[in-house]
């Protein structure tokens, strides 16, 4: 039995530990004595360890739900503290016991559990890099829309969100700032949102079917699921799964009366469209845009990028639906063509 007990370097006995623990818990099995003996060991190699105080906290926890549980758990031990053969281990007790205390007083085991969750993902590694995009996103004013700095910051929404978890957790001046942020963004999305719909429902009532498809997507509200899902949200309306519902439940809220002229406007120029999560990369535009066989047409690199950049100077999304309908206006001679250039 004696070699599960501690080796301390002392001259107390082994085996006069055991008979002194078995005599102040005459109730307990030989195998209690033998589990009382190894925790005590291996907390005791945890306090002597090199893991950080968190990690070494959270070992600690695995085996005792708070400091006085420990303590009370070896009190036998303590009782004899004087005895010359049992003081060595009441005095390694009382010293784990200490620093359990001392630290858990500062985290609980609740606190320790968070926290080891953001070190196990990385939230401590990553703080410099949620206070530059939380901040940057604070100081962006080129539009209220979350989809529109996401773009512009190169960062997806899982990401962004994470972010705001870390900023959250560490810095409560900054996340207030972002808060205030979201708040002002929202109702200059909604200031946008009916103005946009203003435009957009005034067009197709006074010009019919004529309304210029350009003009169109330059006053749709939303071309994505999340500024879909973002706007929605502004006005406490709900969220639909396809295109043509969503915007119905916007036009229904805003403009009832005209929410079916609208929606039949789109249905007979067939500009329904699949609400995508991301914009496309020129690349895949450029792909789309260089011949249409069935017209027997063909245009010119340089025609592309013209149409691309064209698009971008009217805030109209690079889209596979919206680069095809810009692209067929112009190919039509409906858009100004950069001088000494020929569609063939």
């Amino acid at each position: 039995m004696g070699k599960y007990i501690y080796n301390y370097n002392y001259s107390s006995s082994v085996n006069d530990f055991l008979e002194y623990y078995t005599l102040t818990n005459p109730k307990e099995k030989a195998s209690s004595h033998y589990d009382s003996a190894r925790t005590l060991e291996k907390m005791d190699e945890v306090y002597k360890s090199n893991l950080i105080e968190i990690r070494k906290l959270a070992k600690m926890y695995e085996m005792f739900s708070k400091a006085d549980s420990f303590k009370r758990h070896f009190a036998n031990i303590l009782k004899l503290a004087e005895h010359e053969d049992i003081k060595p281990y009441a005095e390694r007790v009382m010293a784990i016991y200490g620093y359990f205390k001392e630290k858990e007083e500062k985290n609980s085991k609740k606190d320790v559990e968070f926290l080891l969750k953001l070190e196990n993902e990385k939230y401590f590694d990553d703080y410099n890099y949620a206070y530059y995009f939380v901040n940057e996103y604070v100081k962006y004013n080129e539009s209220p829309r979350l989809s529109d700095f996401l773009d512009h910051a190169g960062i997806s929404l899982p990401v962004f969100n994470r972010f705001l978890n870390i900023i959250e957790v560490f810095d409560q001046d900054l996340y207030a700032k972002y808060e205030a942020k979201v708040n002002l963004n929202r109702e200059l999305r909604k200031t946008g949102t009916m103005a946009r719909v203003d435009n957009l429902t005034k067009g197709i009532f006074e010009q019919g079917d004529a309304y210029d498809e350009i003009e169109y997507f330059k006053n749709l509200p939303f071309y994505d699921d999340e500024t879909a899902k973002e706007i929605l949200e502004d006005f406490g309306l709900k969220n639909a799964s396809t295109f043509e519902g969503k915007l119905k439940n916007l036009l229904v809220a805003l403009k009832p009366g005209a929410a079916s002229r609208v929606l039949d406007y789109i249905q007979s120029n067939r500009l329904f469209f699949g609400l995508t999560n991301q914009k496309e990369k020129e690349e895949t535009l450029k792909s789309v845009g260089y011949s249409i066989p069935e017209k027997g047409i063909h245009i010119g690199e340089d025609d592309v990028e013209y149409i691309i950049s064209f698009m971008r100077q009217e805030k109209i999304p690079l889209l596979r639906t919206t680069f095809r309908v810009v692209r067929d206006k112009y190919i039509s001679g409906c858009l100004e063509k950069p001088k000494g250039k020929n569609v063939h």
